[in-house]
C-alpha cells in the first residue's frame, strides 16, 4: 500500500469529515425540533464506531515513515499541529469570553483558560495527533523493531476508555463544551493500528471483491445490532470499530473513485484540517439562528424537517469551511492552519500535515 497519498485515503477522510459535520448539525437540529427527530440520530449511531477510528487509522498510516525520523525532521507533526491546536483553542476561548460578557454571565478565569488548553477540549483531534505521534516516536526509539508491541497497552487503554475518562475529570467552564479525554483514550489504538498495520490494510484491499465487501458490511451490521440492540456488552465496542474500519477499507477498494462525487469527496478529504478547525464557527452561527428565530418550528413536521434540513446544512458548512480553508492557506491567513516557519526549524519546508479531522 505505501504511505503516499492515494485516492481512497482522501475519499475515506472526506466521507468521515462529512459524517462528523452531519452529526454536529443533527445535534443542533434535534435540540431545536424537540429531541430524537428524523432519520439522522440512527444514522449517526450506526456510523459512530467508524468515524473516528477511520480517521485515526489513516492518520497513523500517513505517519508510518515520519515516526522513524528524528523529531527535528518531523516538527510539522508536533510543533505544527500543536500550533493549530493552541491557536484555535485560544480563538474559542476569546469567543466564549465575548459571549459571556455580552450575556452578562461573568468572565473567564485564567485557570479555566489554561485548563482548556491543557485538557482536550474543542479541537481535541489535533491534541490527540500530537500526543499519539510523540508516544509512537518514543516507542520506536525505545523498542526498535518491537515497537508494534505498543498496540497491546494501547488496546488496553482504548478498552478501558470509559473507566479512565471517569478519573480524568477537570473543572472547566461548560461553555468550552465537552472535555474529550474519553475520545483520546478510546482512539489511541486506531492510530497505532494505522501506524504499524499497513500490511493488514494492504491485505484487506487486495482480497476485496464486491462480494467480500458486502459480506464485511453485513458482519458489521450484525455486530452493530448485537451490541446496540441485543445482549452483547458495550465493552466490545472496540471490536465493532475494527469490523467497521475493515468493511470501509474493503468497500473503498471496490468502489470506482473516478466519478465527480468521489472526486468532490476526495477534495474534501484533502482539506480536512481547516474544515475541522473552522466548522465550529458555522455551527455556532447555526445554533444562534435556530434558537433566535425558531425558524425550524414553522417549516412543518419535526421529523421531516430534521431529516431534510440536517444534510443540507451539513453540506453547506463543509463547503464553506472547505472554501475558507483554501483561501486562507493561499494568503495571509495561512498562519491559522500552518505554524510559522521559524517554529518548525529544519523541517520548515514541510506543511502541517492534514491527516484528517474530527470527531466524536
Amino acid at each position: 500500500m505505501g504511505v503516499k497519498r492515494k485516492a481512497w485515503i482522501d475519499v475515506a477522510r472526506g466521507t468521515a469529515i462529512i459524517l462528523v459535520t452531519l452529526m454536529h448539525v443533527s445535534f443542533i437540529v434535534e435540540a431545536a425540533t424537540g429531541g430524537n427527530t428524523g432519520v439522522w440520530p440512527e444514522v449517526n449511531r450506526f456510523f459512530r464506531p467508524l468515524r473516528m477510528p477511520l480517521f485515526f487509522i489513516i492518520a497513523g498510516s500517513l505517519a508510518a515513515n515520519a515516526v522513524r525520523r528524528p523529531l527535528s525532521m518531523t516538527t510539522p507533526r508536533t510543533i505544527g499541529l500543536a500550533w493549530v491546536y493552541f491557536l484555535w483553542s485560544a480563538l474559542q476561548a476569546v469567543h466564549l469570553a465575548l459571549t459571556l460578557a455580552a450575556e452578562n454571565e461573568g468572565a473567564l478565569g485564567v485557570g479555566e483558560v489554561v485548563t482548556s488548553f491543557l485538557a482536550p477540549t474543542g479541537v481535541w483531534f489535533f491534541y490527540a495527533l500530537v500526543l499519539y505521534f510523540l508516544v509512537a516516536r518514543a516507542a520506536v526509539v525505545a523498542l526498535h523493531r518491537w515497537a508494534p508491541l505498543i498496540l497491546l497497552p494501547a488496546a488496553a487503554v482504548s478498552a478501558s476508555a470509559g473507566l479512565l475518562e471517569g478519573i480524568s475529570t477537570v473543572d472547566i467552564n461548560p461553555g468550552f463544551g465537552f472535555v474529550y479525554f474519553g475520545s483520546v483514550y478510546s482512539n489511541v489504538v486506531w492510530y497505532f493500528a494505522g501506524l504499524f498495520g499497513l500490511p493488514v490494510l494492504a491485505y484487506l484491499r487486495r482480497v476485496s471483491t464486491p462480494l467480500t465487501a458486502l459480506l464485511a458490511v453485513a458482519v458489521y451490521s450484525l455486530g452493530y445490532h448485537a451490541i446496540n440492540v441485543a445482549w452483547v456488552p458495550g465493552e466490545f465496542g472496540w471490536l465493532l470499530s475494527a469490523f467497521a474500519v475493515a468493511a470501509a477499507v474493503m468497500v473503498l477498494a471496490v468502489l470506482p473513485l473516478t466519478s465527480r462525487l468521489s472526486q468532490a469527496i476526495a477534495a474534501v478529504g484533502r482539506r480536512t484540517l481547516p474544515i475541522y478547525a473552522v466548522q465550529w464557527l458555522f455551527l455556532d452561527l447555526l445554533t444562534r439562528l435556530v434558537v433566535a428565530t425558531d425558524i425550524l418550528d414553522v417549516l412543518g413536521d419535526p421529523d421531516v424537517v430534521a431529516s431534510v434540513v440536517s444534510p443540507i446544512v451539513a453540506t453547506l458548512i463543509v463547503a464553506l469551511s472547505w472554501w475558507f480553508g483554501g483561501v486562507a492557506t493561499r494568503g495571509r491567513l495561512a498562519f491559522l492552519f500552518q505554524a510559522p516557519r521559524r517554529l518548525l526549524g529544519t523541517a520548515r519546508q514541510q506543511k502541517t500535515p492534514s491527516e484528517g479531522a474530527p470527531v466524536s
